[in-house]
């Protein structure tokens, strides 16, 4: 079990694609350097004690695939950076403590809210705007 802060020297790892850091004691903020990942596909960090806002920085990963944070002390809103993740698939943010509106996204993503202090009747309306495709495989959203 890993315990204490993500280090932000964890970017000079430039060539990663995974980082599963789930179901630990992490604690702190995600770092902005998290941005600098940039050939990231994958980032897990739920089930931890990380607290503070998303990094923007974050729309920095573009090839970001699944973005898991849920089961945290996170708060702010979630950025709207967020969005310009073109590749971004699955994207959960449950059991935390965001606000504010859900930012649009340029497809289709398998989005989980629930336990947040997001804008009810507007996320509703946003998900209603949300284009779903239904099959095997296809992405999804879920707002609960």
């Amino acid at each position: 079990m890993l315990v204490g802060p993500i280090p932000s020297s964890i970017s000079n790892v430039t060539n990663l694609e995974s980082l599963l850091l789930q179901d630990n004691q992490l604690n702190g903020s995600i770092p902005q350097e998290i941005g600098r990942l940039t050939n990231l596909i994958t980032l897990y960090l739920w089930s931890n004690m990380l607290v503070g806002p998303i990094p923007s920085s974050i729309s920095n990963v573009t090839n970001l695939e699944s973005l898991l944070l849920q089961d945290n002390q996170l708060n702010g809103s979630i950025p709207q950076e967020i969005g310009r993740l073109t590749n971004l698939i699955t994207l959960t943010l449950s059991s935390n403590m965001l606000v504010g509106p859900i930012p649009s996204s340029s497809g289709p993503i398998l989005l989980s809210m629930d336990c947040n202090a997001t804008e009810g009747h507007e996320a509703d309306q946003q998900l209603q705007q949300t284009s779903i495709r239904e099959g095997p495989g296809a992405p999804m959203a879920f707002l609960h």
